[in-house]
């Protein structure tokens, strides 16, 4: 989370701006002559028609709120328009602002539930959940509408351009399905054991290794796991050296990005540790569990860091019931208040995306270039801001010949790797959890940030979101898990980030592209994905 300092938040400006409504609305517009102002131009049928809608504000989600006060701020800057409109446009100003406040407030009064130890942390909270009946799913066929653009309202849209596109052949769920396939399937292949075992024996130190030569070093070890053809030995080895000497890269590059360093999962044991009075805490936790101090009081990391040692401690049976519920009250309170400072950000950010207070020096490719070395898809922790800027601004890895739909990307996989991807390892689910917490959204922050950057320079990107799992479980249990955290993920970008969500596309794609083939629970292959698809879709015709 990334903080910028501002003289007044937007919400405060926008009061400022409603306290002058009623003397405002008693002059006209002094640099446009009365005549001038014709109810029947284009710009007063849009602000007419804007006024018209958006009566009931309660049942509006957050990110929508903001984006009709942006729009409705836009509009009073139209030249000629009549007092009373100008008027109804301040008021609608100030009814949106109250909104949006009354809900920040809220959402900081609201008394922490009664903690039940056995269910799991609350998901992150959505203001529009806490108070209305839960929405029914966005339909993509009707986005918000987009900012108002006096511009494009004078002249009506070129007819969509008709593209002979080549039909797709009929659709074959055996082709569809990668070639890759679970462990207990594979038939071992000499060649491919012999280059296992040759880097199993290489000891060579990997932190003295350039950043470039360890990730080609990484790439080679999960080509040879991808090809399923290894004994079982060698490949539990492999996974395991390759989860060794990944982390000596990632380390390497949270350092260089100024972000924490990501810490290495715990194995899963079969038998639980022995019960005890003091639970299991080490000194760097008993210090955390010491620390009473409010939550503003905390930094970013060291509040995150709070809310892990809770999360963990509240679990872990082995603690006092009484000290577990006085954790669990002030996790929800140091989540809440999270919550308010990620918001807040995202208000900052916008007013400075709306000056054009941004830099994005990447030329955004929607065609094949021939000759152009398109990246390699990446993972998130492994790459900078410059790698992840490069693959998301790339163009196409071939000649797009046709429009492909949603649906197309997800079943052909020709079509969904045209384009190169992130693979977005940096934020966790908890097992079998479909919702982000608010402790992993800032690990969202170094992507979000250059989606901002792209969109605001190029408002018609659209980029897809896709959840995958491990091959633990059932296919519909993973197929459904999958599409619950590609949602998850499309949900945290547009409410904490200056991201529409119509820009955003998701699918879920369960175990079917397992980047690991393994039936064992793999952390590479539960992650989330991201591509811009924007030339897949047509958007650049």
């Amino acid at each position: 989370m990334k903080r910028f300092p501002v003289k007044a938040s937007l919400v405060a400006l926008a009061l400022l701006s409603a306290t002058g409504a009623a003397e405002a609305g008693k002059m006209t517009h002094p640099m446009v002559p009365v005549g001038q102002m014709q109810d029947s131009s284009q710009e007063v049928v849009k602000v007419r028609q804007f006024l018209a809608t958006g009566n009931d504000l309660s049942k509006m989600k957050l990110p929508r709120l903001q984006q009709r006060l942006h729009r409705a701020e836009t509009l009073r800057e139209v030249p000629g328009l009549p007092p009373d409109l100008d008027q109804a446009l301040q008021e609608e100003i100030a009814r949106i602002t109250r909104e949006i406040t009354r809900r920040e407030q809220a959402a900081s009064d609201q008394p922490p539930a009664e903690p039940q130890i056995e269910d799991p942390p609350l998901p992150p909270y959505d203001p529009q959940k806490a108070q209305d009946p839960p929405p029914a799913e966005p339909q993509i066929e009707d986005p918000p509408l987009p900012p108002y653009d006096p511009q494009k309202a004078q002249d009506p849209p070129p007819a969509e351009p008709r593209i002979e596109q080549p039909p797709l052949p009929p659709y074959d769920p055996q082709k569809a399905q990668p070639e890759q396939q679970p462990a207990k399937r594979a038939n071992v292949n000499p060649a491919l054991e012999k280059q296992a075992q040759a880097y199993l024996n290489d000891n060579a130190d990997v932190r003295t290794m350039k950043r470039k030569q360890l990730r080609k070093r990484l790439s080679d070890i999960r080509d040879l796991l991808a090809t399923n053809q290894l004994t079982p030995e060698t490949r539990e080895a492999l996974r395991q050296k390759l989860a060794s000497e990944r982390a000596v890269l990632r380390n390497d590059v949270a350092v260089d990005e100024g972000q924490p360093t990501p810490s290495q999962p715990q194995p899963q044991t079969q038998q639980p540790p022995p019960k005890q009075q003091g639970g299991n805490a080490n000194a760097d936790e008993r210090v955390v569990l010491q620390d009473r101090r409010p939550p503003q009081e905390l930094d970013d990391r060291a509040l995150v860091r709070r809310i892990d040692v809770y999360r963990g401690v509240v679990a872990d049976d082995r603690y006092d019931a009484e000290q577990r519920m006085m954790w669990q009250r002030q996790m929800e309170a140091d989540r809440r208040y999270l919550r308010r400072q990620m918001i807040e950000e995202r208000q900052q950010r916008e007013a400075r995306l709306r000056q054009g207070d941004y830099q994005f020096n990447y030329d955004v490719q929607d065609r094949y270039a021939p000759g152009f070395d398109v990246p390699d898809d990446v993972f998130a922790a492994e790459a900078d801001d410059a790698e992840i800027a490069g693959v998301l601004a790339a163009p196409p890895r071939r000649d797009i010949q046709r429009r492909y739909t949603l649906d197309d990307i997800e079943r052909y996989p020709d079509a969904r790797n045209a384009m190169a991807r992130i693979e977005i390892d940096t934020v966790h689910f908890g097992f079998g959890e479909g919702y982000l917490r608010e402790e992993e959204i800032d690990k969202l922050d170094r992507i979000a940030s250059i989606l901002e950057r792209i969109l605001a320079s190029h408002p018609d990107e659209v980029f897809l979101i896709e959840g995958h799992t491990d091959a633990v479980g059932s296919d519909a249990a993973n197929l459904a898990l999958s599409r619950q955290r590609a949602r998850a993920v499309k949900e945290a970008l547009a409410t904490y980030y200056v991201i529409p969500p119509e820009n955003l596309r998701t699918v879920g794609l369960g175990e079917r592209y397992l980047k690991i083939p393994t039936d064992q629970p793999e952390a590479e292959n539960r992650r989330v994905s991201l591509a811009r698809i924007t030339p897949l879709l047509g958007q650049a015709d």
